[in-house]
């Protein structure tokens, strides 16, 4: 005798699993480009509408590509909810006054325990990081005469 469960406890079964799943996947969905628990060396935190943002950008890139180092997120503040969260807490963790709080570009240094926020300091900073960007092994140091 084979046993048949009824035609509604399997509807519901499968309703709720549909709906876990949708939760999971809204989730999901609404982090940002990079999750908050990656650890990473730098923090970037940005606007794709921002102009500011659109300045510092091609220096963003050369850094990403001078210092493999260097574990850098860069964070889109309009992505979702959550990256604006993310934006605030390291805002008070690194103890930003009110008129910086919010504010991008922004960048964090985790070694450093630093920010730097405007596009101006946030140029110094990525600028200071490519020059001390580690030498490949066997380049000769060269000085300027």
């Amino acid at each position: 005798m084979q046993r048949q469960f009824p035609r509604g406890l399997i509807i519901v079964v499968i309703a709720v699993a549909l709906l876990v799943g949708v939760q999971v996947a809204m989730r999901v969905l609404e982090r940002p480009n990079v999750p908050p628990q990656v650890a990473a060396d730098v923090f970037y935190f940005y606007s794709s509408k921002c102009e500011d943002c659109a300045k510092v950008r091609p220096l963003m890139l050369k850094l990403e590509k001078a210092r493999a180092d260097l574990r850098i997120e860069k964070i889109d503040i309009r992505a979702s909810t959550q990256a604006g969260r993310m934006l605030s807490r390291y805002d008070k963790q690194y103890g930003l006054t009110l008129e910086e709080t919010g504010e991008v570009p922004a960048m964090f240094i985790e070694d450093e325990r630093r920010a730097y926020v405007g596009p101006d300091d946030v140029i110094k900073a990525i600028s200071r990081l490519i020059k001390q960007a580690p030498r490949a092994p066997g380049k000769p140091v060269t000085s300027k005469r």
